[in-house]
């Protein structure tokens, strides 16, 4: 009969890993390298405190990839996701000298406003909050009952989908829809970016690869929005001016061409002229 080895289940690498943060980071390996990040930089034998009093876990893919489990890719892909969403911060403390490239990583946790709060999510509830309740008195917005923050959250998720439908009609490359909508929703609920601003610039870009860019160069939403690519200038003719300035040129030189033609002409008919007059 399979089943999990016992050992694997209290080895010391264990790491628990809230349900909350797997909704708030947008997923399992985002969770899990963001709680060993914030669990290591809490470990004075692992961490680096800086000379602003800031705790650092200086690690490497491969260092997080041995202690959470997950392959290098898929910490690579975790850290991405975690720093463009604002939920860590990378330096290089170049401790091991200057040719030390490893790069050190932190938590960033937003102040608690309470118990029941939004932000009370991502990071520790306080001492009073974690002390065992009985099961009989369970609070009024516990899972059976949706609290009013649950309610507005799914109605915000209904909202962003429907903004997100509305600019994915606007983009002429009609590939990776699933990709492009996690990240979409990822950067507008991490406040990178504002939904107004993000549906505009896709709107405006969209026209804009359409009407100058051949379809095979324009580039998937998604690779569009991990670049941060709204900030760039819409697509345009290439050349911009000079492109213009030389239309005008090419214009000019096609009439003079005309004229001269013209002109050769009158003179080909007065000399046929004057021959038949002899």
């Amino acid at each position: 009969m399979a089943g999990v080895p016992k050992d694997e289940i209290t080895a010391h690498d264990f790491v628990m890993v809230r349900a909350a943060l797997v909704q708030r980071l947008g997923g399992a390996n985002e969770a899990l390298v963001w709680t060993r990040i914030h669990f290591r930089c809490a470990d004075g034998a692992h961490r680096h405190v800086d000379a602003e009093q800031q705790a650092w876990w200086p690690a490497s893919s491969a260092q997080i990839s041995a202690e959470v489990g997950l392959s290098e890719d898929q910490v690579d892909r975790a850290l991405r996701a975690l720093r463009t969403g604002g939920f860590v911060e990378s330096t290089e403390h170049r401790l091991g000298g200057n040719y030390d490239r490893t790069k050190s990583w932190r938590p960033v946790v937003q102040e608690s406003r309470g118990v029941d709060s939004a932000e009370s999510r991502n990071g520790a509830r306080g001492i009073a909050d974690r002390t065992p309740r009985n099961r009989g008195q369970e609070p009024a917005n516990s899972r059976d009952v949706p609290s009013n923050q649950t309610q507005k959250t799914e109605e915000d998720k209904n909202t962003l989908e429907d903004l997100f439908e509305e600019a994915w009609k606007c983009w002429p490359r009609k590939a990776g829809k699933k990709g492009a909508k996690t990240k979409f929703m990822r950067l507008v609920l991490a406040r990178t970016v504002s939904r107004e601003q993000l549906v505009e610039a896709i709107r405006t870009h969209g026209a804009g690869y359409e009407q100058w860019v051949q379809p095979q160069y324009v580039p998937h939403l998604t690779t569009w929005l991990n670049g941060e690519r709204w900030e760039d200038e819409v697509p345009g003719p290439r050349g911009g001016r000079g492109e213009k300035r030389l239309a005008e040129s090419v214009a000019l030189v096609r009439r003079l061409r005309e004229e001269e033609d013209g002109h050769a002409g009158i003179g080909n008919g007065a000399a046929a002229a004057l021959g038949a007059g002899r």
